[in-house]
């Protein structure tokens, strides 16, 4: 395992079977890191939204558990993927941390501002 960055094709990520050994496979990897980043975002977004729009006072007593189950569901997603993006980033592939990186850029561009 890394402790320092590095730049080669050849990586694990998070699982001992995930495994890239050609610049194809590493590619998709970046890609699909990039694409995992900006869902982040966006699962932050829903979750900003619908506990907007559940606090209004709008919503009847009856569905007040359920919208609290959707809520937490949907905090615990967020926090999953964020907690996934930092162990992908403790990968220390150089290549992959500007995946992660420009992913958040690019989905708080287009979800948050």
């Amino acid at each position: 395992m890394q402790s320092s960055f590095y730049w080669g094709k050849d990586m694990t990520l998070l699982f001992s079977s995930w495994v890239t050994r050609n610049p194809v496979h590493y590619a998709l990897v970046v890609l699909a890191v990039f694409i995992f980043a900006i869902a982040h975002q966006f699962l932050g977004y829903i979750h900003k939204l619908y506990s907007g729009s559940s606090s209004s006072g709008s919503s009847k007593h009856k569905h007040a558990w359920l919208e609290m189950l959707v809520g937490v569901v949907l905090y615990g997603a967020h926090t999953t993927t964020g907690y996934l993006l930092m162990l992908i980033v403790m990968s220390f592939n150089g290549g992959v941390f500007v995946a992660v990186i420009s992913g958040l850029c690019l989905g708080f561009l287009i979800f948050q501002a």
